[in-house]
């Protein structure tokens, strides 16, 4: 499933899929890629300076890829001009959730930051919400607990707990 997101005229595509032949599920270790399109349908010429990616696996584990460009490079986008790159992740659970922005400059110096789309899962199986649910359900069967309420406020999706990352799931 491809994800987008569009700021100030720049879109962000991002695509995760799954590399088999990198991963070893009895040692918990699955290995995800995900291609990104940047496109530049703004009438400015802007430069990739800095990425930030949030990437939360299903147990909740937050790994936060960030730094200078993208591997490796500080492409420049002309207005109509596309980038592509892939990179990957590995996780311990068979999948997740990602999200995050890139810092861009203008010609001009002005910066931006560009959102990328927050991915509602990435994998073959339940997310987190499913699985953090029944890991509440039956840590309250085993101490006796008649009856669970789960609140949720728009302030959840900050907070990297259990309802946060069903937050940032739905």
């Amino acid at each position: 499933e491809m994800y987008s997101k569009t700021t100030n005229g720049i879109t962000v595509s991002v695509k995760p899929y799954f590399l088999d032949d990198q991963s070893s599920p009895q040692e918990s270790h699955y290995v995800w890629a995900y291609q990104v399109n940047i496109k530049n349908s703004s009438q400015s010429t802007l430069k990739l300076n800095h990425r930030n990616w949030i990437i939360i696996d299903a147990n909740g584990k937050i790994i936060n890829v960030q730094g200078e460009g993208v591997v490796g490079e500080f492409p420049i986008l002309m207005p109509g001009e596309s980038f592509e790159y892939t990179s990957g992740t590995p996780l311990k659970t068979t999948n997740g959730i990602m999200q995050g922005f890139y810092m861009m400059s203008q010609d001009n110096g002005k910066q931006q930051i560009i959102k990328v789309s927050r991915t509602k899962k990435f994998g073959k199986f339940p997310l987190v919400n499913v699985i953090g649910a029944q890991n509440v359900i039956d840590a309250a069967i085993s101490k006796g607990v008649q009856k669970v309420i789960a609140l949720s406020t728009d302030k959840a999706a900050a907070p990297i707990n259990l309802y946060g990352a069903t937050k940032l799931c739905s």
